[in-house]
C-alpha cells in the first residue's frame, strides 16, 4: 500500500489507472484488415487517474483509491499521482501487471479504446472500505466503471451511508440491475452508455429526445448528465431540465475529453458551485482537452479554464 497524506474535504476517487498506447490512424480498422503505423504514443491513462488529475490540477484536495502491479509501469505511475500532488492510497500487487489502454485516433479527433484490466480488476471492497475508514472526511466521492462492480457499489454504499455526494462515471457499460439505484448523486454518462442504462436501441433525434432520456434515468439517480460531444451535454435533476451547449474548439485528439469534463465538474461542486456553473467549467475543460494529444497530458489547470471561460 502507497500512502501520502490525504486532505480534508477535497475529492475521493477510487477507479483505474492504465498506461495508455495510441497509434494515430487515417481510419479504424475494418474487420480482418491489418494496419501498419510508425510509431504509438505511451502516456499515463486510466479513467480515474484521469479525472483524479483533472480535479487536482484545478486546485482542490484529491486523494486516489485504486491499484497498480508491482512493475515499472506501476512504479512509474505512482511518481507521476505524487508529482502532481495527489493524496494516494493505492495497493501495489504481485503477479499481476498495471493495467493497460490502447487508443486508436482518427485524424478528426475522434478515438476507440480497448482496455486490459489488469490490476485495477483487484480493487476489492475492502480496498474501498480501508480508504474510507483511513483518510479524513470528503466533500465529494467519485468513481468509475473500470474497476469491479462490487467495489462500485461498495464506493456508492460507503458515500450514501455517510451523507457525502457521490459521482458515478458510469462508463464503460456494467449491468447493474437495480444495486445502483439511489446510491449516488450525480449518474454522468455519454451517448452510447445512456441507450444502454436506458434499454434503447436507437438514439433520439434530437435535444429534447436526449433530455427525456436523462430524465428517464433519473430512476438510477437524482441528477443525471448525458455527454453528448459535439452537441454538448443535458442535464436532469429535481429542479428541472437543461441544455448545455458544447464549447467549440479545433478538435486534434478527443483522448481524455470526458474524463477532464468529470473531473472539472467534481473540483466545481466540492468549491461549492452550483450544478449550472460546475457544467459551464466542465464543458469547457473537455474541450480544451481535445485540442493537444493524449488525456493528461492536454487536461488545463485553473488559469487556463479561466482564461478560456471569460472569452
Amino acid at each position: 500500500m502507497t500512502d501520502a497524506i490525504p486532505m480534508e474535504g477535497g475529492v475521493l476517487v477510487v477507479g483505474s489507472l492504465n498506461t495508455d498506447f495510441t497509434v494515430y490512424v487515417d481510419e479504424l480498422p475494418r474487420p480482418g484488415q491489418t494496419l501498419c503505423v510508425t510509431d504509438a504514443v505511451t502516456s499515463f491513462g486510466g479513467k480515474g487517474a484521469n479525472q483524479a488529475i483533472q480535479a487536482r490540477r484545478l486546485g482542490v484536495p484529491v486523494t486516489f483509491v485504486g491499484a497498480v502491479g508491482a512493475d515499472d509501469r506501476g512504479r512509474d505511475y505512482l511518481s507521476r499521482m505524487e508529482s502532481e500532488g495527489v493524496a494516494l492510497r493505492v495497493t501495489q500487487i504481485n503477479g499481476c501487471a498495471t493495467g493497460l489502454g490502447f487508443v486508436h485516433c482518427t485524424p478528426d479527433g475522434t478515438v476507440s479504446s480497448t482496455v486490459i484490466s489488469g490490476a485495477n480488476a483487484r480493487l476489492t471492497p475492502a480496498d474501498v472500505d480501508a480508504a474510507f475508514a483511513a483518510i479524513p472526511r470528503p466533500g465529494l466521492v467519485l468513481t468509475q466503471n473500470e474497476v469491479p462492480a462490487d467495489s462500485v457499489v461498495s464506493v456508492g454504499r460507503r458515500a450514501r451511508d455517510m451523507h457525502i455526494p457521490a459521482v458515478l462515471n458510469a462508463a464503460p457499460y456494467v449491468p447493474y440491475g437495480d444495486e445502483l439505484h439511489g446510491l449516488f448523486q450525480y449518474l454522468i454518462v455519454n451517448e452510447e452508455e445512456a441507450l444502454a442504462y436506458a434499454g434503447c436501441e436507437h438514439a433520439p433525434g434530437d435535444i429534447a429526445g436526449w433530455q427525456r432520456l436523462a430524465v428517464g434515468l433519473r430512476r438510477i439517480s437524482p441528477e443525471v448528465i448525458v455527454t453528448l460531444g459535439g452537441a454538448g451535454s443535458v442535464y436532469a435533476g429535481a429542479k428541472g431540465q437543461k441544455v448545455v451547449p458544447a464549447h467549440h474548439v479545433n478538435a486534434v485528439d478527443t483522448t481524455g475529453a470526458g474524463d477532464s469534463f468529470v473531473g472539472t465538474m467534481c473540483a466545481a461542486l466540492v468549491r461549492g458551485q452550483n450544478i449550472d456553473s460546475a457544467l459551464k467549467y466542465a464543458t469547457i475543460a473537455g474541450a480544451l482537452t481535445t485540442m493537444g494529444a493524449g488525456a493528461q497530458e492536454s487536461m488545463p489547470a485553473g488559469s487556463e479554464l479561466f482564461e478560456a471561460s471569460s472569452t
